[in-house]
């Protein structure tokens, strides 16, 4: 589903759907991610990853969740991903600060 050990870098941030989805500096938090997780010798399917993980910021990560009152307290980035933890995968955060999570 994730990530074939044939796959590079450069392939995996250039693929359509991921790079449809996701910033260049997120797919590297992703392509990272995979590469230092259990995931990394299975197939590689950019739709699930599109589906199954999301790049977002502070601000939209707050919108998008705001009915969750952790996160809607949330006042710091640190406190936000300390928070993300709890609930669902966090799988880093880009040069860019997008924090790359797994959907819940």
């Amino acid at each position: 589903m994730l990530i074939d050990t044939r796959i590079n870098r450069d392939t995996f941030i250039h693929n359509e759907i991921i790079r449809g989805n996701f910033s260049y500096e997120g797919a590297n938090v992703l392509y990272d991610f995979f590469q230092d997780d259990e995931y990394n010798t299975v197939e590689f399917d950019p739709v699930a990853i599109r589906c199954e993980y999301n790049e977002a910021t502070f601000k939209e990560i707050k919108e998008y969740y705001s009915n969750i009152e952790p996160i809607k307290n949330a006042n710091t980035f640190d406190e936000l991903l300390e928070v993300l933890n709890e609930y669902t995968m966090v799988c880093g955060v880009s040069e860019k600060n997008t924090i790359v999570y797994f959907q819940f």
